[in-house]
């Protein structure tokens, strides 16, 4: 059964891995959730980890932002407020990815942080 569960719970994680970086998420969803996300997607044709090129696909963000509605992530797991302040960031010079966390302790940092707030998940 653990066996089983391991590609799943891989997929969960990159997938919440990718709507959030830094500090956007305050708390983790229920992993009932995370488990509906993850079977709603694989039924939309999206298994395993999802390649750079489906994260940046309108489809994959589109199915992604429906099954995280329909599992009761529109919260936690809501793509557009973190997308809004990930791109913020990147107008203000600082870059946030899965691979690439910025120095939260840099002025460049804390000014763009700071010019993004109001975009900011609490």
């Amino acid at each position: 059964m653990r066996r089983a569960l391991l590609p799943t719970l891989a997929l969960t994680a990159v997938v919440m891995c990718v709507a959030v970086a830094a500090d956007v998420v305050a708390a983790a969803p229920p992993a009932s959730a995370i488990q509906k996300l993850v079977a709603c997607m694989q039924a939309k044709g999206y298994t395993g980890r999802p390649s750079p090129a489906q994260r940046s696909n309108a489809k994959y963000n589109t199915a992604h932002a429906a099954c995280a509605k329909q599992a009761g992530l529109t919260g936690v797991g809501a793509r557009s407020t973190s997308a809004k302040y990930v791109s913020c960031m990147k107008k203000h010079g600082i870059t946030i990815s899965p691979t690439k966390k910025p120095s939260r302790t840099s002025a460049a940092y804390k000014k763009a942080n700071a010019a993004c707030a109001s975009l900011r998940k609490s």
